[in-house]
């Protein structure tokens, strides 16, 4: 509570002490400098010019930390994105390398059926040559 009245009375001091020396330099003080009208309306619309450059400036400096807050913003967002695609892609490299295995699983599959097939073909070929020879030599004789 101390440090904070001490600060507030600073401030007040400061703020005094401004206002006497710009009385005093616009000549409107007792010990004013006796300057002219033209060059008090001069040093006025300086001192205006100033306060609105430093008005734009802060607006700029504003507007700079927003555009930075943003892209931030947008660079966080796409760091996740890139991180979602590198782990999608190697979701698909696996994927891709199941189906390979996969395809190969069903290639095999299919040439066993066929030989299979082949084989039940010839045994059937076998067994029909094989009744052909027994009927034929039980007729024959």
């Amino acid at each position: 509570p101390k440090i904070k009245g001490y600060k507030d009375e600073v401030k007040r001091l400061r703020a005094l002490l401004l206002e006497a020396n710009r009385r005093q330099l616009m000549g409107t003080s007792p010990q004013g400098l006796g300057i002219s009208r033209e060059h008090r309306d001069r040093l006025s619309s300086a001192t205006d010019k100033l306060e609105d450059g430093n008005t734009v400036l802060e607006q700029a400096r504003r507007q700079a930390l927003e555009a930075e807050d943003i892209g931030s913003e947008i660079m966080s967002d796409l760091q996740t994105q890139r991180q979602t695609i590198l782990r999608s892609k190697g979701g698909m490299r696996e994927l891709d390398g199941n189906l390979s295995t996969s395809s190969g699983l069903i290639s095999a599959i299919t040439r066993r059926g066929k030989t299979n097939r082949i084989i039940l073909a010839s045994v059937f070929g076998m067994l029909v040559l094989t009744f052909l020879i027994i009927v034929y030599r039980n007729f024959s004789k």
